[in-house]
């Protein structure tokens, strides 16, 4: 690899990655606008209930996407077929895995009484959960077609769907829930809306790019490529929402409402954390995917050194900050949830690594074996849930969560050992270039900020 073409990739990813964290905070200040509105417009047994919804409808996610996501992005990256075939592939995939969840919830809700009342103790009405299982097609279309333009690595354009997607979220919600006051009615009516104006927005853009209707056709190839590389993903997605899912369910199962409405103000906050080495999981993805081996030993180390010491940095400084957030953002009445935030911080801190690392198997072909890890301390995660929620609570819940994002991350890095013969200190611990680095940002930060040392008696007033 040439000194040229280093210096070009550094710069690309770097401006790739300072792209999508400038929009991910958009989306962060707009989402902690929108979780605000609802717990405070809702209370903790609304803010519970809608959890609970949300659960049930990531979970069908979950269960039929097949693992298209990381397949799209993969095959996109790798050119092996054009971007109409794939398109098309998805919108066809996506409409027919779409409709299931929703015949799936009434066959359940006619067949099995302890369903029902499942969802009458968590006071959710079956006919909004079944309008927003409907608008399925629509969010699986929007994921897969978002995740094949992060292939073609678009981060511009996936960036602004993002952004324009969560604001439009905020208006509505303030228009529907707020002004209006329509509680979860209103949440669905936001929803449908949303999901309609995105996917319009998101043709414009495919047009845009010179993708039009003559060019999307059905190639049997590309849809069995996608299909077998994704079921390897798709243990991962059963294995995610085990690791990160499954603690809201088995609350919602054991303790009240009102318990999961403070859970999920903890599980909010906490993920909001997670912004940065989402980002950089992100955008490095692609990247593997399409790079060198060289390029690949070189850049995915510098990036879990620099993400690790990062995310620890942020994480405490909302560790500090946490009780009065809670305070000032959501009110005293979910002052209960900052233990479990307190334990679901550092959480978030040891799967920063992670999302680094499973980034860099996906990219080399080893979905699989991401999958087989996050199942492995899924299961963990689920037996500590069921053993600790009844007798700690929410608290319970957290620490299952730390012990497994712990779990997971000692598996993947011993994994990205075994595969690559890099040493696990080269990802954990700082060189010299790196604390170099850190040196001329903070410079940097001072110059732009005026920072001078102050002196007593300086003159200054």
């Amino acid at each position: 690899m040439t000194e040229k073409s280093q210096k070009t990739t550094n710069g690309s990813f770097k401006s790739h990655s300072i792209q999508t964290l400038l929009a991910r905070l958009v989306i962060f200040a707009t989402g902690l606008g929108t979780s605000i509105l609802i717990a405070r417009s809702l209370g903790p047994e609304g803010r519970g209930t809608w959890a609970v919804m949300l659960l049930i409808s990531s979970m069908a996610v979950m269960l039929v996407s097949l693992g298209l996501q990381p397949a799209a992005t993969y095959y996109v990256g790798r050119q092996e077929f054009t971007l109409g075939e794939i398109v098309f592939a998805l919108i066809l995939l996506a409409l027919i895995l779409g409709l299931l969840p929703a015949f799936g919830f009434m066959i359940g809700l006619h067949l099995f009484p302890s369903f029902r009342g499942y969802l009458l103790a968590n006071a959710i009405n079956p006919i909004y959960m079944s309008w927003l299982l409907v608008l399925l097609p629509f969010s699986l279309s929007h994921q897969f077609i978002t995740a094949a333009l992060l292939g073609l690595r678009q981060f511009n354009i996936s960036n602004l769907l993002a952004v324009f997607g969560s604001g439009l979220q905020f208006v509505l919600t303030v228009l529907l829930l707020m002004g209006l006051q329509l509680g979860i009615f209103g949440l669905i009516i936001e929803a449908s809306v949303s999901a309609v104006v995105n996917i319009g927005l998101l043709c414009y853009f495919l047009q845009r790019m010179s993708l039009h209707r003559h060019d999307l056709r059905w190639n049997l190839a590309a849809g069995q490529a996608m299909i077998k590389y994704g079921t390897k993903a798709h243990l991962g997605s059963i294995s995610w929402f085990m690791n990160y899912r499954a603690d809201v369910f088995i609350i919602s199962m054991y303790l009240s409402t009102a318990a999961v409405g403070y859970y999920s103000v903890s599980v909010g906050l906490a993920e909001k954390l997670y912004i940065l080495p989402s980002v950089i999981g992100t955008v490095l993805f692609p990247y593997i995917a399409s790079a060198t081996e060289q390029e690949k030993r070189r850049l995915t180390p510098l990036v879990a050194r620099q993400t690790n010491i990062m995310a620890w940095l942020s994480c405490g400084g909302m560790w500090l900050l946490a009780y009065p957030a809670i305070w000032l953002l959501y009110g005293a009445d979910f002052l209960p949830a900052w233990p479990s935030t307190m334990i679901l911080i550092p959480a978030i801190a040891v799967l920063s690594l992670g999302r680094i690392i499973s980034s860099d198997l996906g990219g080399r072909g080893y979905p699989g074996l991401v999958s087989l890890i996050n199942l492995f301390s899924g299961l963990a995660n689920i037996g500590l849930n069921i053993w600790l929620i009844p007798w700690l609570g929410i608290g319970g819940a957290a620490i299952a969560t730390l012990f497994s994002y712990s779990l997971a991350v000692v598996l993947e890095l011993a994994a990205y050992v075994r595969i690559t013969n890099i040493p696990a200190t080269t990802l954990l611990i700082p060189t010299r270039a790196d604390w170099q680095q850190y040196l001329t940002w903070i410079g940097v930060a001072k110059k732009h900020l005026n920072l001078k040392p102050y002196y007593p008696g300086s003159g200054s007033s």
